[in-house]
């Protein structure tokens, strides 16, 4: 026990306060009330403090009632005027070496208080006990020892999570809402989560992920509408708070659970906000910090490409454009969100239509900014010309495929057939809406001779396994498939086999085993999609059931007598598509002609290369 804590103190106050404080340390409530009356008339900060050991008596947990029958005992109401005296005292005990003892005895009341908040009546009843709790985290937060006691202890964070609701809930936002809120930021920032426990007891007082990303965003939300799309210091204080929170969590399903709240289109709007106003240097580290934080915890979540949309509408593009104005170095370790949201996530985005349609209205008007903030000779401008050369050829795609000449085409699935045309005058089968035929006669023989009865019902989950990219986004993107891979074709610089794979490959043909090619187009690199052929075998192994019903395209490949090639597209979106350590990726299939490109030709001349040695060598 710290020696400011032990009761001989008492014997230092003058005669007057020390007939009270010994009787109140044993608990009486009357010389307690009377106790501290006396010391507010004498302002005092000495007695004060010579009188904390009557506060920690009686916070004594020896006297927690255990009977639940009887609650409102002597020892619950000196506990609740020991509460209220010691929030008022903490900020001006001196001995900050006494507050490792203070905490457990603040905290076991607190969680008593809580447990039983709807049974306590009366003076009794401590309704938000939560935000006492964030208060006296915020003023034991100076204490580096006492921060991690508090980190230790189980169950805090539920009720920390549990204040920050009751914060948002208040109907008006006085002072004491303000309070509150710094308290809840304070308390967020310094909160350690450093298992999957500490992550579960946030979730418990959050009311799981989604209420989470409801507690997030509100508060930005918050923030931003108290000062008009600009932050104060203030707030500009309480968003750093929040985003570091969020950086400490370090959870892919908050990302997500954020991104379905609209957490992608304000965090966006709050880093625009950040760069709104010019308020000197004394300001400017604050914003710049505010700003890149955002980024940072934007660019995980913009591997979707709804978030993607939501962010380009709220001004992403304006936001990585003043960005860049932070730092005059491309590889400073400050800017890696931003240099990530740069490189990766908005060149890979652009294979989504419905992204493309916000790119097209934001890119002219980023331009402008690009030009007024003289930043052709800084760093970006290289990266910055990749992304824009690329979005622009592929919004000019888009706008193609749009125009009344163009018109989709397809071909029968069913394999004997080989009939094309316009898409719109086939029909689809209704169980699975993956496969059409151009007449009701192929559709029937299909059916019955070509194992579109055995594979229906499993193709089906198929549909919603892809329903959120919607049937624009597909049809956008099987275009695009096509159109690159005809590039792709006639190109001498570029590779079909990795050369990683390349003593697969030679071992599989020196084998004798056979085995198929697909065709694969990887569209997550900045500079363009990689081209390459692969074994199926191996694709199959490696990617066993991501949106992809490998055993229908086999079959009706084999069935197609080579007039159908199975042609993958690989798209680095979202979070659930996550293969192991590496970025989330999405296999989607579509099967073509060999129109584009003889790959299976190319990668029969491969192995036939391959095993004439052997031959040679028998």
């Amino acid at each position: 026990m710290h020696q400011s804590l032990r009761l001989e103190n008492l014997a230092r106050l003058p005669l007057s306060v020390r007939r009270l404080a010994i009787p109140a340390s044993n608990g009486s409530i009357d010389d307690f009330n009377c106790l501290f009356e006396v010391l507010n008339n004498l302002d005092d900060e000495e007695r004060y403090t010579h009188c904390l050991p009557v506060l920690y008596a009686n916070l004594d947990h020896m006297r927690i009632p255990t009977d639940e029958e009887n609650l409102h005992t002597d020892a619950v109401a000196c506990a609740t005027i020991a509460l209220d005296a010691l929030s008022d005292l903490i900020g001006v005990v001196s001995q900050k070496s006494a507050w490792p003892d203070l905490w457990p005895r603040v905290w076991l009341w607190i969680a008593f208080f809580e447990a039983y908040r709807e049974c306590l009546v009366g003076p009794f009843a401590r309704p938000t006990v939560c935000l006492e709790l964030v208060d006296f985290i915020s003023s034991f937060s100076s204490d580096a020892g006492t921060m991690t006691l508090i980190n230790q202890t189980v169950g805090v964070r539920t009720l920390v999570m549990k204040a920050w609701a009751v914060t948002l809930k208040a109907e008006e936002w006085d002072d004491n809402s303000s309070w509150a809120f710094h308290d809840v930021c304070c308390a967020i920032r310094k909160m350690r989560i450093g298992s999957c426990h500490d992550f579960d007891e946030v979730l418990d007082g959050a009311g799981g992920t989604a209420g989470l990303a409801y507690l997030v965003v509100e508060s930005i939300k918050l923030l931003l509408a108290q000062d008009d799309a600009y932050l104060s210091d203030q707030n500009l204080k309480f968003l750093v708070d929040i985003l570091i929170f969020l950086q400490n969590l370090n959870r892919d399903n908050v990302l997500l659970a954020l991104m379905e709240n609209g957490g992608a289109k304000f965090i966006t709007l709050a880093a625009g906000a950040t760069f709104s106003l010019d308020c000197g240097p004394d300001r400017a580290p604050r914003q710049q910090r505010a700003a890149l934080l955002c980024l940072n915890t934007l660019h995980s979540m913009l591997s979707c490409h709804r978030a993607m949309r939501d962010s380009i509408a709220a001004g992403l593009l304006q936001v990585v454009i003043s960005g860049a104005t932070i730092s005059p170095h491309r590889n400073s370790s400050e800017l890696q969100g931003l240099r990530q949201i740069l490189t990766q996530r908005l060149p890979a985005s652009t294979v989504f239509r419905t992204v493309l349609v916000e790119m097209e209205r934001q890119l002219q008007s980023v331009k402008d900014l690009f030009n007024r903030f003289g930043l052709q000779h800084s760093w970006i401008h290289d990266d910055w010309h990749a992304f824009t050369t690329l979005a622009e050829d592929r919004i000019a795609l888009m706008k193609a495929d749009q125009s009344k000449d163009f018109a989709s085409s397809k071909a029968c699935d069913n394999m004997e057939c080989g009939v094309i045309r316009e898409k719109a005058k086939f029909r689809r089968c209704s169980e699975c809406q993956q496969v059409y035929y151009c007449s009701s006669d192929c559709q029937k023989r299909d059916w019955t001779f070509g194992g579109h009865r055995e594979m229906c019902d499993s193709m089906r989950p198929l549909l919603f396994k892809n329903k959120d990219l919607g049937v624009r986004n597909l049809s956008f993107m099987r275009r695009l498939l096509h159109r690159d891979l005809i590039e792709h074709r006639y190109s001498d610089r570029i590779p079909l086999l990795r050369p990683s794979r390349l003593p697969h490959l030679v071992q599989l043909a020196r084998t004798k085993q056979c085995d198929s090619f697909i065709t694969i187009m990887d569209y997550g690199s900045s500079d363009g999609p990689l081209f390459y052929i692969e074994g199926l075998s191996w694709m199959m192994d490696n990617h066993p059931s991501y949106h992809v019903h490998w055993k229908e395209h086999i079959a009706r490949m084999g069935r197609s007598y080579r007039r159908m090639e199975l042609h993958l597209m690989i798209i680095h979106e979202g979070f659930t598509f996550r293969l192991h350590d590496s970025p989330p990726v999405r296999l989607l299939m579509f099967p073509n002609d060999p129109i584009a490109p003889h790959s299976m030709k190319a990668s029969g001349g491969f192995c036939r290369q391959m095993a004439a040695p052997c031959k040679k060598s028998k």
